[in-house]
């Protein structure tokens, strides 16, 4: 399992009342058909460990310069102005729908031949895991090769915490 950190970037709202404040989209993502806002929460990050175990759950922390070196971190995204509700990270990696489900080797193919790295199938031969970077990179991916119309769908490796039931 993956675990994450959630740190706080500043303490306090700017404005110093005790509403959070609004911000507007700082960018968008393609959700199948759909193209949805993003919201870039400017006082947290998610930082991801490279290597190690179990699950940690998302904490808020101050920022200080132990934190790992080794650790790749990504804004924190919600699908709302009030940045409230599930909060959403990029450890990095694209999913990629094929057009057309394919054999294994001529699915890894057709990746690398569009300068992808892929990592593994996901669903099957048609939906793979590609390699990037964490954070707004994974997400410039994303948008770049859904938009190019080359694949059937594609969307950034989004992170959310699990919520216990």
């Amino acid at each position: 399992m993956l675990g994450v950190l959630v740190f706080s970037l500043s303490s306090g709202y700017a404005s110093g009342g005790s509403e959070p404040p609004t911000y507007a989209p700082v960018t968008s993502w393609h959700d199948g058909r759909q193209t949805r806002g993003l919201w870039l929460d400017p006082t947290r990050e998610a930082e991801f460990p490279t290597r190690g175990g179990g699950t940690v759950q998302p904490k808020e922390a101050p920022r200080s310069a132990t934190q790992s070196a080794q650790a790749q971190r990504s804004p924190l995204f919600f699908d709302n102005p009030a940045l409230n509700g599930t909060p959403r990270a990029l450890p990095g990696g694209v999913l990629i729908e094929l057009k057309v489900p394919t054999e294994t080797e001529t699915a890894r193919l057709q990746l690398e031949s569009d300068g992808l790295t892929p990592v593994r199938a996901i669903v099957g031969n048609r939906i793979w895991l590609v390699a990037s970077p964490p954070g707004l990179p994974a997400l410039e991916l994303a948008n770049r090769l859904q938009q190019g119309g080359h694949y059937a769908s594609v969307q950034p490796n989004w992170w959310q915490p699990r919520i216990p039931k």
